[in-house]
């Protein structure tokens, strides 16, 4: 009987509320992409933890990434 572990591993994205929303896709694809190819990473899941922050607020900002 095999037993396999997942690794999950969250990283996050901070996104200013007026940043371009292509670049939001592109974060959440890219991640997608490398959980799809499992001879990247294999054995471990990349989930993602997509915050809003409002622009030109770098405490807010540093508040989150704690």
């Amino acid at each position: 009987m095999h037993h396999v572990v997942v690794l999950v591993a969250v990283k996050g994205g901070l996104f200013d509320d007026t940043e371009d929303a292509t670049v939001e896709s592109a974060f959440r694809y890219a991640l997608l992409r490398i959980n799809q190819d499992r001879t990247l990473l294999p054995d471990t899941r990349i989930v993602y933890d997509i915050q809003h922050l409002p622009a030109q607020n770098s405490f807010i900002a540093a508040k989150k990434g704690e």
